[in-house]
């Protein structure tokens, strides 16, 4: 998205992988943010609800989920698109 998302407008709604991890680290939060419209919205799916993490997962970081739950400049919400996987919405407010 570094390369292929540069546009005059921004979107009002993004299906979104942000594969490799990093993409949505802190210091991609703007650039990522700005791709949306006040209201346009992010949808990442194909999460592993967090209450099904193995153990070694713990202590690890998930961007996507703190791209959405930490940033002030969005909203998010996680939804179960089935009983082991979900997906994030989230919301663009500034």
């Amino acid at each position: 998205w570094h390369t292929v998302m540069h546009r005059n407008e921004p979107f009002d709604l993004l299906f979104m992988d942000a594969t490799p991890r990093a993409d949505l680290a802190y210091a991609n939060w703007d650039a990522v943010t700005e791709l949306l419209t006040i209201g346009g919205q992010i949808v990442m799916d194909d999460l592993t609800p967090v209450g099904l993490w193995p153990l070694d997962w713990e202590g690890t970081i998930d961007y996507k989920r703190e791209f959405a739950f930490a940033n002030p400049r969005v909203v998010g919400t996680e939804v179960l698109t089935t009983p082991t996987t979900a997906a994030l919405i989230v919301t663009r407010i500034q």
